[in-house]
């Protein structure tokens, strides 16, 4: 058995040196401190790492089911600084062919000062179509609980047929956009009754903030806020700046602009966007290219779909270049067929473990080869001094 105990001692990878062959040195002991306070350091950043969430990006291609989810959520917070609320419009179009003129739901405007102060909301511009004019009260007495028909007002030259009735500005407006005829609100009755001729004045020298989301269909398409009336001719979309005369300064701020709901480490590329219109009438335009995105976080956490997006910025002069466009913030976005996922991962205790031990052994095993270099260069330094001295 004593042999066998004896055999079995080659093995051993850690000879014992007996205490009187142990050389202690400052050197060494320098080496030791700064060796064990490296460990603790190390060590420590690898219990952060493995109580840490690691987000790991993968790409695959977009095969989610449209007809699931047919619509995609566009929430926005823009404020032009130099132009007021009534003169602005905001409209939505795509390549199906889906229009949505003026778009009202969802959609909120506040009155700012010159300072960037919030007045309030934003004064009705006209009324609705579909609001009903008061009647007049008939002459005959003897008509009781009969109610008179509305006046027929006049529609200044614009009757699509004879005998058509313009009860409210809105509706003179529209005829005349269709004419694509000139007008001046203050001629108009029915303006001057609703108090839109005025509208303008009142708001005059004030900046708007326009906030809220769209809902467009997941094809590429754009939405773009432009000033005047803006209204759709045939296959033309037409924005009216009849009434602005040179208020076309689209100086603005992009507060926030997303592509569905936000998810964890999200970066906007246009948030805080900044944009000073010199030319005082540029059609800025913003190229989007938007990504599905999918954050999966750990369990018991629902996965998030969401998107991302790129952007790019052109702006052109339309002052004195009417054929560059209409002067306005443009927003063009294609739907990107690739997806990327974003899912939360955690180490394992065997990876901690193994990490520890990689770095106690690694520091341990460097710290005695430095220690080894400069005792041997201390040795050899001594011994040259030495043998100079003799």
């Amino acid at each position: 058995a004593e042999h066998r105990m004896q055999e079995l001692r080659k093995f051993d990878a850690y000879p014992k040196y007996l205490e009187d062959f142990a050389h202690r040195t400052r050197a060494g002991a320098v080496v030791s401190i700064v060796c064990v306070l490296f460990s603790a350091w190390l060590f420590f950043g690898e219990v952060s790492s493995y109580r840490s969430v690691e987000v790991r990006p993968q790409i695959t291609v977009d095969n989610t089911d449209v007809t699931l989810s047919p619509k995609l959520k566009i929430d926005f917070d823009i404020v032009f600084p130099k132009i007021s609320c009534p003169l602005l419009s905001i409209d939505v179009m795509d390549i199906s062919g889906n229009t949505q003129i003026d778009v009202s739901h969802g959609v909120y405007k506040e009155r700012l000062d010159g300072d960037g102060k919030t007045l309030g909301a934003q004064l009705e511009r006209v009324q609705k179509l579909e609001t009903p004019v008061p009647p007049v009260a008939s002459n005959e007495t003897n008509t009781e609980n009969v109610e008179a028909p509305p006046p027929c007002g006049s529609c200044y030259g614009a009757e699509e047929k004879p005998g058509q009735c313009c009860n409210t500005c809105l509706q003179i407006i529209e005829l005349y956009k269709k004419l694509r005829w000139n007008y001046n609100l203050s001629v108009f009755e029915q303006c001057v009754r609703e108090g839109t001729d005025k509208l303008y004045e009142q708001q005059e020298g004030e900046g708007c903030r326009m906030f809220g989301e769209l809902l467009v269909s997941k094809v590429a398409g754009n939405f773009h806020i432009a000033p005047g009336f803006s209204f759709q001719d045939r296959a033309d979309h037409v924005h009216d700046v009849s009434p602005l005369a040179q208020n076309t300064n689209m100086t603005h701020t992009i507060r926030s602009l997303s592509f569905g709901d936000r998810y964890p480490g999200q970066v906007n590329p246009l948030d805080g966007m900044y944009n000073i219109d010199e030319y005082k009438g540029a059609m800025v335009e913003y190229f989007l290219k938007v990504v599905p995105t999918k954050y999966v976080p750990l369990p018991p956490v629902k996965p998030l779909s969401s998107n991302q997006y790129s952007a790019l910025t052109h702006t052109k002069v339309t002052k004195d270049n009417p054929e560059n466009g209409m002067p306005g913030v443009y927003f063009m976005y294609d739907i990107s067929p690739v997806k990327i996922e974003y899912v939360e991962v955690t180490h394992s205790f065997m990876h901690f473990l193994t990490g520890l031990c990689a770095i106690v052994g690694g520091v341990f095993t460097v710290a005695g080869l430095v220690d080894s270099i400069v005792h041997h260069a201390g040795t050899l330094l001594h011994k040259k001094l030495e043998a100079e001295e003799e």
